[in-house]
Formats: structure tokens, sequence, C-alpha cells
């Protein structure tokens, strides 16, 4: 394969990496937008409701935070998948050696977004896995009446 072709058929897969890893992340996005939607309007339902049988309520919110962790465990291993395939791609267009990754993060930075500096710092997957553990856990432990907001 010529240099020309190779170097094309890579600019193209660090394109679709690049553009899988952002529809991943815009799909947890959704999802998360949908959970606090629906999180917010079942508590606003339960401060205005006079009932105190709520079981039924906090079980669908107990389900719904455990399919958020399960999707943002899979969704950080699928961006983690394609970070390594792009930086893997970044080497290999670059001509770097594997010990010189750092040279190649460099490289791969500018193509970042602008908050991506704030992925490094603390990784925000990760945050979103423990707000939907932890969310997990307070549902199911008001799912059981270990706790009681009434």
């Amino acid at each position: 394969m010529s240099d020309q072709m190779k170097e094309s058929v890579d600019l193209e897969a660090f394109r679709q990496n690049w553009e899988q890893m952002r529809h991943v992340e815009n799909q947890r996005l959704t999802f998360t937008l949908f959970y606090a939607a629906i999180v917010s309007g079942v508590l606003a339902f339960i401060s205005q409701s006079s009932t105190g049988d709520y079981f039924t309520l906090f079980v669908i919110l107990s389900v719904i935070s455990f399919l958020g962790l399960v999707l943002c465990w899979r969704v950080s291993y699928s961006v983690e998948l394609h970070n390594n395939n792009l930086r893997s791609l970044v080497i290999s267009m670059t001509g770097l050696t594997k010990g010189k990754k750092e040279k190649a993060f460099e490289l791969y930075a500018p193509l970042k977004p602008a908050h991506a500096k704030c992925y490094q710092i603390c990784c925000i997957r990760i945050l979103f896995i423990w707000l939907y553990f932890g969310l997990t856990i307070f549902f199911a432990l008001l799912t059981v009446g270990t706790i009681n907001i009434t």
C-alpha cells in the first residue's frame, strides 16, 4: 500500500473513531438528561402527594439508576477503547515509537475539545459511574424502607 493511501486510511480511521467516541458520550449525556427529568418528576410527585406508599416509584427509580450504572460502565469502556485507538493512530501517523507516547499525546491534545483538560484532571466518566452507583443504593434503601423521606 502506498504511503498516501495508508495516510488517507489512517485519517479516515481516526475520524471514524473520533466520531464514534463522541456519539457514545452523547448517548450517555442524553440518558442522563432523561434520567434527571424522570427523577425530578418522581420526586416532585412525591412532594405533592399525600399518600405514604411510594414503594413502586422507588423500585422504578432503583431500576432506572441501575440501568444508568450499567450504561455508564459500557460507555466508559467504549470511550476508553476508542481513545486508545486514537492514540495508536496518532503514533502510527506521526511515526513515533511506542516509547514516545507523551509526544503523541501532545500532538493529539489540540484535537480534543476545550474541556479536555478537565477529563485529564478528573475523569468525568468515573464521576457518572459513582453518581449512578450512589443513587442506585439510595433508591434501593428507600425501597426497602431503611431510609424514610416522609
